[in-house]
């Protein structure tokens, strides 16, 4: 069983190592990463929003966080147990997010531990300027031909993340 555990998280880092031209983030991006968890972790928050509705099964927060002139999005949820039919923890969130630095993927944007109206639960610096695969189907946007193959590999690495995961 060992073996086969070892062999697993073996196979999790061959993909890391391949699959940086296919990374979510830049180098750049991923140097910064200890001061956006600072960052979330003690930023101000001055607004919120909730979400709801079909596309937001655990109900998350929008946040808008200030800290020393510097206002960023974030997405805090906290849920825990199942809902919707899902297993859902929002500790589960944050350790995606160590995993993921740990396997060396840098797919999963910082995501710390924050409280929020009294309560604990995960926060994810909100990447702004994207678009989901979903609505790219939706629109019937076409992928470069050239980047197909570089899409494919992300999309299957995010796979296979989702599967060690469980999400």
């Amino acid at each position: 069983m060992i073996k086969k555990v070892a062999a697993f998280f073996l196979f999790f880092i061959f993909l890391g190592v391949i699959s940086q031209s296919s990374a979510q983030f830049l180098e750049k991006e991923i140097a910064q990463r200890a001061s956006w968890e600072e960052f979330l972790k003690t930023a101000k928050i001055i607004d919120k929003e909730q979400m709801r509705g079909r596309e937001a099964v655990t109900e998350p927060w929008k946040l808008t966080l200030e800290k020393e002139g510097v206002t960023r999005h974030a997405l805090w949820k906290n849920p825990l147990g199942r809902m919707r039919g899902y297993i859902e923890s929002w500790k589960a969130e944050i350790a995606a997010y160590q995993l993921d630095k740990y396997l060396g993927l840098n797919m999963v944007p910082v995501t710390v531990e924050k409280r929020f109206r009294g309560d604990r639960g995960s926060c994810q610096l909100w990447i702004e300027n994207t678009i989901r695969l979903r609505d790219l189907r939706e629109r019937e946007m076409k992928f470069p031909i050239a980047k197909i193959p570089s899409k494919n590999r992300a999309v299957y690495l995010q796979r296979a993340f989702d599967n060690l995961i469980a999400n």
